[in-house]
This record gives C-alpha cells, structure tokens and sequence, in this order.
C-alpha cells in the first residue's frame, strides 16, 4: 500500500495537472471564439469609418452639398455600430478608444481646418482616425488570441495587412471622385493620381511575397489562398488609369465612379469576413479536439490506475521478500560481518541491487584489510609503525617464550640527527630517515 500510494500521489497531481490544462485549453477556446466576435463588429467598424472617410473627403474638398446627406448617414451608421460594441462586456480597457473615437466625430475632427491644404494631406488627415482603428484592432487580435494559436494569429496578421489594400482604394475612391467632380486634373493632381496608381501596383507585386510569408498556412488551409485575391486591386489600377490618368473623362459619373470603387473594396470586404469565419472555424474545431483529448485522457487514466492497482498487488509479496533479504545482508555488512555473501535469486532490478550490494561488501573488505595495513606502517621510511610494535611484541615475546626461540629488541639512536634538522631543514632529516632505513633493509632480511 505505501509503494501504491508513493505512485499514485505523483500519478494524480499529474492526472489533475493534465486535466486542468485540457479544461483551460477547451475553456481559452471557447472564450477566444466569442472574443473573435468583437475583431469582426471591430472590423465592420473600420469599414464604415473608411466609407465616412472617403464620403467626408469629397464633400470637403467639392463643398458639395448633395454630398452632405451621405456624409450623415455614414456617421449615423458608425455612431449605431460604436453604441452596439459598447455594450460588449468584453471589451474592458479598450471601450476608452471608442469613446474617443466619438468624441473626435462628434468633434469632427477628421479634416486639417484648413480649405486650401492639398487633396492628398486632406485624405491623409482623414485617415488617421482609420489608422488608429487598425491598431485598435491589431491589439484586440494580440489581446485575445493566445500565442498558442498560432494558426488563428496568422489568418488574423492576414486580416489585418488588408489594411494597406484598403487605404490605397480609399484613396482612388476619394481622390478620384474629386477630381471627377471638378472635371479636371491641375498637376499636382497629376502627381497625386500618378502615387496612386504606383501604390495600387506595388500592393499587386506584394501579394505575391505575402503568399511566401504565409505559405505554410496556405498548405494547411489552401481554401485561404483561394480567398487571397489581387483583383480588386487590378481593377480598381486599370479604372483609375482608364478614366483620370490616360485623360479625364468628364463625362463619366462621380457617384458611379465611388460605387465601382466601393465594390472592389467590398471585395476585400467579403474576403476578411471569410478570413474571421475560417478562424472561428479553427477556434471551434480546437474546441472540439481538445474535448475529445480530455475525454480519452479521463479514458486512459482510468485504465491505468485499474492496472497499476493489479500489478502493485501482485508485486507486493515477491518485493517484500526480496527487500527484506537485501536489509538483513546490509545489517550484517553495517556490523563489520564482512564474510557472508550477498545471495539473492531474483530477475529483475533487485538483482542487480544484490550484485551491487556483493560488490561494495568486498570491496569494503578490501579497504578494511588495506586500512589495517596502512594503520601499521610508517608514512615515511614505510615500515611498522609502533602502533604494530605494541600489538606484535606481546605476542611474539609470547610465542619465543613458548617455544624456547631467542628475541632480540634493538633501540637505536641517530646521532646528531636534530642539529641536521636544525641546520639543513627537516626535508634533508626525512632524507636521512630514509637512508637508514635503507641500511636497516639490507642487514635485516627477515619480516
């Protein structure tokens, strides 16, 4: 029962550890799905603030009064999606940014104030709000999917780098209106449409590092290359050349122009939309797999304490037989009784302990025998010491006696031997310890 409960203690706190992740694995992707939520009303956001962006531009820049009802109508729609995300419990510290952001529309602060700032500063201005939605985003996507997630971070990285696809639409939709309305391109307009269109055509050639960066990602989802399209941005390039660049065409309707626009962003519109889709789906079927890893751990966890519990019944008597050879033959070894050998007739581990046990029995015999010896001789000249003369003496004397065999006990002294030590140093003294003990072994043969 202790070797049982020695096993089963570690075996349940790993069982409760294990169980404890599953359930926060299942539990974190649960959450994260519903979070997925707030980046998708976050993302509708974005686009209905882009739309007031461009709609605001061409009305400020044209002072275009028909424009004015579609102005309030796109800031009327973002008010009512700002209202609907406020009251999302989730949101937490990040409800500050949507509350700035009302204030700044209710501000108006999305224009430079000043009438005769160039169009291209006037749609940067107005896009810093649309900026900073984005990054608003960005830290909603870092904040709710955990680095675990590695395939939902990268689809939500794809769904954030539209964002530079969408700022460049936005501005052949607004710029380009513009300059429909006015019926003519002055050059510094010229320039303007040119930038534009060289962005158009550089997000085209990126679209193709951007499949590199996310290869591995395509591999395993290919439906998201699929969804990764740089049409709408061909066809955007070629109605802005067609129309503004090549020559104007005055003819040609503002509002129809903004709607072509709108629809290839639309476009882009519909692929994050999949692109969040596809992330719940993963987040759902991580949900799921995690559920069934937690129920086949319950399953295997079961199955292995019922075996466990079999086998530590069966092991239990041969175990204590063996043990309590082994402890009986280490009680004897501990006493100093260092004849009797280490026996045990086993198969597995506890063999190899009675050898090991064997092995240190003999050797420790043999360090006894050597200490013995080392005991009884000098360090020095490497003869016995007096330790041995006090043990042997009796006894020899003893055995000469018994036997009638003449002793002789020789005391000797060196001569001068301090004043060498004295005036030469004790390694010259030990030097001639040694050679008298040299002359000692050559006239006395005997041990």
């Amino acid at each position: 029962m202790l070797i049982a409960s020695f096993l089963a203690v570690p075996l349940l706190l790993l069982s409760t550890k294990l169980a404890f992740n599953f359930h926060a694995e299942a539990i974190e992707a649960e959450n994260t799905r519903e979070k997925l939520q707030d980046i998708s009303q976050a993302t509708r956001l974005i686009e209905q603030l882009e739309r007031y962006r461009d709609v605001s531009v061409v009305e400020f820049l044209t002072n275009d009064d028909a424009l004015s009802k579609q102005t309030q109508a796109a800031l009327r729609a973002l008010n009512t999606q700002i209202d609907k995300m406020l009251q999302s419990e989730r949101l937490g510290k990040h409800e500050l940014f949507l509350h700035k952001l009302q204030d700044d529309l209710v501000g108006n602060r999305i224009f430079p104030g000043n009438e005769g700032a160039s169009v291209s500063t006037v749609f940067q201005n107005a896009n810093s709000l649309v900026e900073l939605a984005y990054i608003w985003r960005m830290k909603l996507s870092y904040e709710y999917v955990a680095y675990s997630n590695q395939d939902v971070r990268a689809i939500l990285e794809l769904l954030n780098d539209s964002y530079f696809k969408l700022v460049a639409l936005g501005q052949t939709r607004s710029i380009g209106t513009y300059y429909l309305v006015r019926g003519y391109v002055d050059s510094v307009g010229i320039s303007v449409l040119d930038t534009t269109f060289q962005d158009l055509s550089r997000l085209v050639d990126g679209l193709s590092l951007g499949t590199e960066q996310y290869l591995d990602l395509f591999e395993r989802f290919p439906a998201l290359e699929e969804i990764i399209s740089p049409e709408p941005l061909l066809a955007a390039r070629d109605l802005l050349d067609l129309e503004l660049i090549q020559a104007i065409d005055i003819e040609f309707d503002p509002a129809q122009f903004f709607e072509l626009i709108s629809i290839q962003m639309e476009q882009i519109t519909i692929t994050n939309e999949a692109l969040l889709q596809e992330a719940a789906t993963l987040l759902e079927l991580r949900e799921q797999e995690v559920s069934q890893r937690l129920f086949e751990f319950y399953a295997y966890a079961v199955l292995l304490t019922l075996f466990l519990i079999y086998l530590l019944t069966g092991f239990y008597t041969y175990i204590q037989r063996a043990i309590n050879s082994l402890v009986k033959s280490a009680q004897s070894v501990a006493k100093g009784e260092f004849g009797s050998p280490i026996d045990l007739n086993a198969r597995d581990e506890l063999q190899e302990l009675a050898v090991a046990m064997e092995e240190m029995r003999l050797k420790l015999k043999a360090r006894e025998d050597q200490l013995r010896l080392i005991g009884q001789t000098d360090g020095l000249t490497q003869l016995k010491n007096r330790a041995f003369f006090d043990e042997m003496f009796p006894i020899t004397l003893s055995s000469c006696s018994r036997n009638r065999i003449p002793i002789s006990v020789i005391l000797m002294d060196v001569d001068h031997f301090k004043k060498v030590n004295d005036q030469f140093g004790h390694q010259v003294g030990d030097d001639c310890l040694r050679q008298i003990t040299d002359l000692f072994k050559k006239q006395f043969k005997r041990k």
